[in-house]
């Protein structure tokens, strides 16, 4: 399977793995299941590993993420965490499209400060 989901109820943190191209179809059935998660658990925070994926080759395809993750039932307010290893350029333009439209995301390099990020009080 290109993706896994698991829901860490001491953190409260929905985290999925993606190994494989992270392109449109994934992203679909993906938020699909995180959707259905959040609603069932409550829990508003997603911690995304994307260091052993890469980012769709389709601009559109990246354009279209944000309307799909919203069209699958993901709160656009849910703060959710990118982890990209060395990867952040390859990333930028999903982030960038992302916060333009109004989801609360970032991207970090590494697990630790990603899941920080997360579960601190400061979220700016």
């Amino acid at each position: 399977m290109p993706y896994t989901i698991d829901y860490d109820l001491e953190a409260d943190i929905i985290q999925v793995t993606v190994s494989d191209e992270l392109d449109l179809p994934l992203l679909q059935n993906m938020a699909k299941s995180v959707a259905i998660l959040m609603h069932e658990t409550g829990c508003k925070r997603v911690l995304n590993d994307l260091r052993n994926a890469t980012a769709a080759q389709l601009a559109i395809e990246i354009f279209n993420m944000p309307t799909t993750a919203s069209d699958s039932g993901i709160d656009a307010q849910s703060q959710r965490a990118l982890v990209v290893g060395d990867k952040a350029s390859e990333f930028y333009f999903l982030e960038t499209m992302f916060i333009n439209r109004g989801h609360f995301i970032k991207t970090f390099a590494d697990m630790r400060a990603a899941t920080e990020w997360l579960i601190g009080d400061d979220v700016a």
